[in-house]
């Protein structure tokens, strides 16, 4: 009698396991085809999503000061690619899309637009340097410092490039004509036929 309670008891226990591994079984079928499904569908997106902003935190993020030099010296994107290790397109796509960069070129490009600013503006007007400075030694050891200040004198194509960029109403070489008719109306325009003489002809 006990022999045959713990054949069922273990028949039981056995059918209950089983049970339970098809449970868990299509519970993880489940998950696994959610999964397959979630990855298929964003594979696209969030892989590249990934990469961008991991290449932006390692290859960007940290040179930000040297990117602002780098615009301010001048420097070409080409160059500045090559020294970030990233490929142009890339870059492209950060400076569409990430404000730190995007400030960060602002930055160097308006800084060094204000010094070429300033050398054509002291350029067209002409302006002083201190030059070499010439050292005396006078009989009694008195030390004499002079020092040469030097004069540039006002470059005139200076000044017509800064004239007809900041007034052109007033420099440029073509000036906008406009006509017009009588009192400033508009102009009025009559069109008259005429023969192989040269005759009017009324219509």
């Amino acid at each position: 009698m006990n022999k045959k309670v713990n054949r069922t008891t273990k028949k039981q226990v056995k059918n209950d396991t089983s049970k339970e591994d098809n449970a868990v079984m299509k519970i993880d079928n489940t998950q696994v085809e959610e999964i397959a499904v979630d990855t298929k569908e964003n594979k696209n997106v969030g892989v590249r999503d990934i990469d961008y902003r991991n290449r932006y935190k390692t290859h960007i993020e940290p040179k930000l000061k040297e990117i602002e030099q780098w615009y301010r010296e001048g420097r070409a994107e080409g160059w500045i690619c090559k020294q970030l290790d990233i490929a142009m397109a890339t870059y492209n796509n950060y400076k569409s899309r990430e404000s730190h960069l995007i400030d960060t070129m602002k930055k160097g490009k308006d800084a060094s637009d204000q010094e070429v600013v300033n050398s054509v503006f002291r350029r067209a007007n002409g302006y002083q340097f201190i030059g070499e400075k010439v050292t005396t030694t006078k009989p009694d050891g008195t030390v004499i410092v002079k020092e040469s200040i030097k004069d540039v004198p006002a470059s005139d194509i200076a000044a017509i490039f800064w004239l007809t960029n900041r007034k052109p109403e007033d420099w440029k070489r073509n000036q906008p004509t406009e006509l017009t008719g009588k009192d400033g109306k508009p102009i009025s325009i009559t069109f008259v036929g005429v023969d192989n003489k040269g005759k009017e002809v009324n219509k």
